[in-house]
């Protein structure tokens, strides 16, 4: 029983983590169309959005 617990707190952890890379991913693509006359010049690839 205590076994399952804590592989639950493994799952939920990494969840979380996954869940905030793919916020943070979703907050740059965002940034990226509201800045991109200030967006290097490297970063107009992210137009294709």
């Amino acid at each position: 029983m205590k076994k399952d617990g804590f592989k639950n707190k493994i799952l939920k952890n990494v969840a979380k983590a996954a869940h905030h890379e793919a916020v943070k991913d979703a907050n740059t693509a965002c940034w990226m169309i509201h800045h991109q006359e200030k967006a290097p010049v490297n970063t107009k690839k992210f137009r294709k959005f």
